[in-house]
């Protein structure tokens, strides 16, 4: 029981140092002051428009990262038991797919970018617009 604690716990600490990093490297690119979450994101607008001080936001990020290790580590443990493969990869998924898709909307992965109401026309017929150019260039004009 302990090591099972002391494998989750350093496991959310590799998730708070993961997580930190690539805080780091998106902001940097993004926004020249260290924001840990994207400002676009629904939490990270809720955040902001509240007027929550960025070290709060901070432990708040913090705390998810951490979650998000320690789930990693645990589903990691589910290779380590005695089920069969198949079952082993089932549970190691659906656990992946249900707590990190919960989990990257609550860490702000995801931003919420309006897009334009007015598709392009040949989107609108279901054809790729560099698929269209390209029939339109190379391939009509050579057609009897």
């Amino acid at each position: 029981m302990k090591t099972r604690l002391k494998e989750l716990f350093f496991g959310g600490i590799g998730g708070m140092f993961i997580g930190l990093f690539f805080s780091m490297i998106v902001s940097y690119f993004y926004n020249p002051a260290y924001l840990p979450l994207h400002p676009r994101s629904p939490i990270g607008h809720f955040f902001l428009s509240q007027h929550v001080h960025v070290s709060l936001i901070m432990l708040y990020c913090l705390f998810i990262w951490f979650v998000m290790g320690a789930i990693f580590r645990w589903s990691g443990s589910f290779f380590q038991r005695d089920w069969s493969i198949l079952r082993s990869v089932v549970s190691h998924y659906g656990v992946m797919i249900l707590t990190f898709a919960l989990l990257a909307n609550l860490a702000g992965f995801f931003s919420q970018e309006k897009k334009s109401t007015q598709p392009d026309t040949d989107c609108r017929r279901g054809i790729h617009p560099y698929l269209s150019n390209y029939f339109r260039r190379y391939l009509l004009p050579h057609l009897p």
